[in-house]
């Protein structure tokens, strides 16, 4: 955290190591990694990060980031070398502690008789780092290698060595760039490619990190898998993407009838680290999943292990998602190889139909069903002129008129500002022509959306608000299931009453807002 110390990578100047550090939280946002390098103050750009990191933190980030560190305190000596360098040798040999009050990780807490308490990983770092500079080996220091981190990457770039010609203090201080060299004349080179130079003046070659070459070997693997062992048709995404690496098109009897898989694909032992019982655990960010569940063909993820020359897959779906504070994760099962046995899954994945395509269909058949087939709904040219935001009208038997509309749930939660205006356009419609029902359907794929914890507000007299939780089922037959009070599923209505698939009778839930000034409702269960 201290100032004074700018750092250079990859022709960019960087105030603070912490500055840094806390840029390398979300390699593919390269607008938020501008905004956090570009404070000045070390504090300020830890603060300037903080509201990205529920959504965009890389998924490996716990796994990663001590090692994220030591590299970040290399590049800090190498160019601030004889400064940081005689600080360092100043303590001697005395532990170095960093006293916290809240963080026992990078540093110590201090217990009520006096003792500092703690894992003090940054102070065990700083002294490792200390004990390197004493070495007779330490020259070794002002250059610092690309460490074995995926997707290292600063500002749209994979991240380069550090050398021992970078740019001195003073120059970085005063906000100088050295130009890069003029390779123009240089035969067979062109200034395009990323060149470096030494203290000497000498050019290298570009720079092709571990990663990237890690990256590259799980694509080609992936993309052998899927021709040798199912006779499908593998595209590699050779330009920048944001989550996808590849595509997948499906052959039936050497004819190809329009079908795909994106596919997601991650390589090395770091995606092959963290297992259950049944399978390695991947976890991502929220855009990412976001991303993917709403991508035009189903994704899934492959995990490759180079070594074994195997691939595991795992499609993903909200069911397969269990969600933590920041992040997601699922399971990707051993028994989910890329070979011969996934020609069927991934046949059947492929004809899945997207959510955004059939929602609208099954809400409508399933007001009508709900309804035991006693509500008309009212044809688009039918509806009033001013009836107003709502998607549906219908009239029962009786002549009672019922709004309705639907909502999906963002990953497991309901937007409760769209409901609140939803229900305000079922009250302008109940002042302008009576209309005394609105039936809003909560869609989710996933139970863990349940329940939505919304407080109803009252309604004006006459008019009643009924919220249904119903689950989306897209596989083989699409379907909307409403959620029973005890978990299982209503499958069907008939002689008014809900059952589920074996015929049994379900006891439903809702919420009723009803006209008071507060309506009790019992907030939707999953069990």
């Amino acid at each position: 955290m201290a100032g004074g110390f700018p750092l250079f990578v990859n022709d960019t100047t960087i105030w603070s190591s912490e500055a840094l550090y806390q840029a390398c939280r979300f390699p593919r946002n390269p607008e938020i990694q501008k905004i956090v390098l570009a404070e000045r103050s070390a504090m300020t750009a830890k603060m300037k990060s903080k509201k990205y990191r529920r959504e965009h933190t890389r998924p490996d980030w716990d796994v990663i980031k001590v090692k994220l560190m030591k590299w970040c305190l290399r590049v800090k000596l190498a160019q601030n070398w004889q400064r940081f360098g005689e600080i360092l040798r100043s303590t001697g040999d005395k532990p170095i502690v960093e006293e916290s009050r809240k963080d026992d990780f990078w540093g110590a807490k201090r217990s009520e008789d006096g003792k500092l308490i703690g894992m003090n990983v940054l102070g065990r770092l700083l002294m490792e780092l200390r004990q390197e500079l004493a070495s007779p080996n330490s020259e070794c220091l002002k250059s610092v290698p690309v460490p074995d981190i995926p997707d290292f990457i600063l500002l749209d770039e994979p991240i380069r060595p550090i050398n021992a010609g970078s740019p001195s203090p003073e120059e970085l201080k005063r906000g100088i760039v050295r130009a890069k060299p003029d390779f123009s004349t240089t035969s067979r080179r062109t200034d395009s490619q990323s060149l470096t130079e030494n203290s000497a003046g000498r050019s290298f070659w570009p720079n092709a990190t571990d990663a990237d070459i890690t990256a590259n070997a799980g694509v080609h693997l992936v993309g052998l898998k899927i021709t040798n062992d199912l006779s499908y048709i593998f595209r590699s995404k050779p330009i920048s993407d944001i989550g996808i690496d590849g595509e997948i098109e499906i052959r039936q009897e050497g004819k190809s009838h329009g079908r795909i898989i994106a596919v997601q694909i991650k390589a090395g032992p770091s995606y092959l680290r963290e297992r259950t019982k049944s399978g390695f655990v991947y976890r991502g960010s929220m855009s990412h999943l976001r991303y993917w569940l709403n991508y035009s063909i189903p994704v899934i993820v492959m995990l490759c292990d180079l070594t074994g020359g195997t691939c595991y897959w795992q499609l993903v779906d909200l069911e397969r998602i269990r969600f933590h504070e920041s992040s997601w994760s699922m399971e990707v099962p051993y028994t989910q190889k890329v070979d011969a046995l996934a020609i069927e899954p991934f046949r059947k994945i492929s004809a899945r139909l997207q959510k955004q395509d059939i929602v609208d269909l099954l809400f409508k058949n399933w007001l009508v069903e709900s309804h035991y087939y006693e509500l008309t709904l009212a044809d688009i040219l039918e509806q009033p002129r001013d009836y107003h935001w709502l998607r549906f009208l219908g009239q029962d038997v009786g002549h009672r008129f019922t709004m309705a509309d639907y909502l999906i749930a963002d990953l497991r939660q309901f937007d409760h500002a769209q409901i609140d205006e939803m229900i305000k356009w079922g009250e302008h419609n109940h002042k302008q022509y009576t209309y005394d029902r609105l039936l809003l359907g909560l869609i989710s794929e996933t139970r863990q959306a349940f329940p939505i914890n919304y407080k109803p507000k009252g309604t004006p007299g006459g008019f009643t608000v009924e919220m249904v939780p119903l689950i989306l089922r897209i596989e083989d037959e699409p379907k909307l299931c409403e959620l029973g009070a005890d978990g299982r599923l209503i499958t069907s209505y008939f002689d008014r009453r809900a059952m589920d698939g074996w015929g049994a009778e379900v006891p439903q839930q809702r919420i009723k807002v009803l006209p008071t000034a507060l309506a009790e409702a019992t907030p939707l269960q999953t069990d």
